[in-house]
């Protein structure tokens, strides 16, 4: 057993949610120099902040990842409440709701998703609880199939997302590191091309 240490900021803390199924990742809550902040952790990176959603005070929660820790999903604070996140490496931490509505044309109603607290092993079916007029009460979305080369989020992988790709490759981006392991090299670089060549779903 090790001690894994925080997030750099005071006072020290950090409370465990998940733990990715192969093993290798952490997600949950530390504090940081901006407040209490969503975060993961991995023997490549060790502890990495994950941001916020705009709109509120700064304050996120990691709740659940899936089998390799490449999605995260958790709550952060929007305005006056609590809004569900999803985070992965290539897009960053993105308001769940907008994605739903905007991305794939899905009619939620009244519903205000205040949290994801649960994602499938190939992060593609996410859980949570949210409010309505009539309450409390939980759901249940499917994204469908991912496209693994789209870094620029329109569904769609083409020389956009190329050239995306290239220039974080070679600016060392992380987002680039599609392996995971700290480092932006041709085995990345070969994943990502494996991946523009395969059409998307």
């Amino acid at each position: 057993m090790g001690e894994l240490g925080d997030l750099s900021g005071a006072p020290n803390y950090a409370t465990t949610a998940d733990l990715s199924g192969n093993g290798r990742v952490i997600v949950g809550q530390g504090f940081s120099e901006n407040g209490f902040e969503a975060f993961r952790w991995s023997p490549s990176y060790g502890f990495e902040a994950l941001g916020d959603l705009p709109g509120g005070r700064f304050q996120s929660q990691a709740e659940a990842t899936n089998e390799d820790g490449s999605v995260i999903v958790g709550a952060s604070i929007t305005g006056n409440r609590n809004t569900a996140f999803i985070w992965t490496r290539r897009h960053g931490l993105r308001n769940l709701e907008e994605i739903i509505v905007n991305d794939f044309d899905l009619d939620i109603g009244d519903l205000q998703l205040v949290g994801a607290s649960a994602v499938s092993a190939d992060g593609r079916w996410i859980a949570g609880g949210a409010w309505s007029d009539d309450g409390p009460m939980s759901w249940l979305v499917y994204l469908g199939p991912d496209c693994p080369a789209d870094y620029d989020g329109d569904l769609d992988a083409d020389s956009d997302d190329f050239f995306l790709y290239l220039d974080l490759f070679l600016s060392g981006d992380r987002r680039a590191d599609i392996d995971d392991d700290a480092d932006n090299d041709s085995d990345d670089f070969f994943a990502f091309l494996q991946d523009f060549t395969t059409p998307c779903p």
